[in-house]
C-alpha cells in the first residue's frame, strides 16, 4: 500500500508534508508510513478516503483498477457538460404526494386552514432555499478480519 500513497501523492503534485496537512495527520506518520517503518492503519486510510473521495478506494487498498474512481471522474466530466439543477427533498415528497389519494385523517393541502397553510409554505420556501443536498457517492464497510466491501448507489 505504501507504494500506491507514494503514487498518489506525486499524482496530485503534492509533498508529504502537504498531504499530511491536507489528511489531518502528524507529518511524521506520513514520514513513518511512506518510509516503510509503519504500515497505515484504519484511520490513516479513512482520512485519505475522506479528503480525497474520487480516489479508488479498491485500488488504494489492493491495487486493482485505477488510481481514480471511474464513477466520480465520469460524473464530474458530467457535471462540466451541463448545468446542475438544484434538487430537493420536499418537491420530491410533493410530486410523489399527488399521485396518492389523500387518507381521510389528512386533509388536501387545498383545505387546510390559511393560517397553517401559509404556515406551511413559508416552512417550505426556507428549507428549500437554505438547504442543499448532498449525494453519496460510495460507502465503504471494513470487517474486523481486514476484508471491506464498497457500495455505490445505482444511476
Amino acid at each position: 500500500m505504501r507504494e500506491r500513497i507514494v503514487k498518489f501523492i506525486e499524482t496530485e503534485g503534492l509533498t508529504a508534508g502537504e498531504f499530511a496537512d491536507k489528511i489531518g495527520v502528524q507529518r511524521s506518520s506520513v514520514s513513518h508510513v511512506l518510509n516503510g517503518r509503519n504500515n497505515p492503519g484504519f484511520s490513516f486510510i479513512q482520512k485519505i478516503l475522506d479528503t480525497y473521495p474520487k480516489i479508488n478506494s479498491r485500488w488504494l487498498l489492493t491495487g486493482a483498477g485505477d488510481i481514480y474512481d471511474s464513477a466520480f471522474v465520469e460524473k464530474k466530466e458530467e457535471n462540466k457538460k451541463k448545468p446542475v439543477e438544484p434538487t430537493d427533498l420536499f418537491s420530491t415528497i410533493n410530486s410523489n404526494q399527488e399521485t396518492k389519494p389523500p387518507s381521510s385523517n389528512n386533509p388536501p393541502q387545498n383545505q387546510i386552514s390559511g393560517d397553517h397553510q401559509q404556515q406551511a409554505v413559508s416552512n417550505n420556501s426556507s428549507v428549500n432555499t437554505n438547504k442543499h443536498m448532498k449525494k453519496v457517492v460510495k460507502v465503504l464497510i471494513f470487517y474486523d478480519d481486514h476484508t471491506f466491501e464498497d457500495f455505490r448507489p445505482a444511476e
